[in-house]
């Protein structure tokens, strides 16, 4: 899957903490998978969502991007939803833990 490396890459060149993929695919989920990261701060936060818009730009479509909170930005890509969390935010909602049942992949 071209499109999750594409965005894996953006996200590590510009320092997203803790990447984890969670793999639906075949299983009748919204997406195929969710990439999940953490970002230093509010500013860090932000600024990934910039940098995956302008690296994805006329290679993958943005669907929408919930980016109204910084501690929990969602960028939809069809297939691919990318969770940008702060670190606090993350580790109360623990999405990890919650789709346990399925392929989880640290990076």
């Amino acid at each position: 899957m071209k499109d999750l490396e594409l965005v894996v890459k953006i996200l590590d060149e510009k320092l997203a903490e803790d990447l984890v993929i969670i793999d639906f695919e075949g299983k009748g989920s919204i997406a195929d998978c969710f990439i999940i990261c953490t970002a230093k701060n509010e500013r860090h936060s932000d600024s990934l969502v910039d940098y995956l818009k302008e690296g994805l730009e006329g290679k993958v479509k943005i669907h929408h991007i919930d980016d109204e909170d910084p501690a929990w930005q969602i960028i939809d890509l069809g297939d691919i939803l990318v969770h940008i969390f702060l670190k606090e935010t993350r580790e109360r909602y623990q999405l990890e833990r919650l789709w346990s049942d399925y392929k989880v992949e640290s990076l």
